[in-house]
């Protein structure tokens, strides 16, 4: 799997981009949720994150003809950006 991984430390954030071309295999949304757990875990975060949020993520960016979607993450959350 592809992904684009930046951490801005000034604003101590993680910027985690999926593409979603990268989707075809259900370990493929595993290994998403890992990553993003691994990121998360740099901020003291355990985030609520199962198959069927990326698969929805995959479908929204679909859906708005997109390519990617991004995780910002730091120590005041998570946000998700399509």
């Amino acid at each position: 799997m592809k992904i684009d991984v930046e951490f801005d430390s000034t604003e101590q954030t993680s910027k985690l981009t999926f593409y979603e071309a990268e989707f075809s295999k259900k370990r493929d949304y595993a290994m998403a949720i890992a990553i993003v757990r691994i990121f998360s875990n740099d901020f003291g975060l355990e985030p609520e994150l199962g198959a069927k949020n990326i698969e929805g993520l995959v479908e929204k960016t679909q859906e708005l003809d997109k390519s990617q979607f991004t995780f910002l993450i730091n120590d005041e959350g998570i946000e998700v950006d399509i």
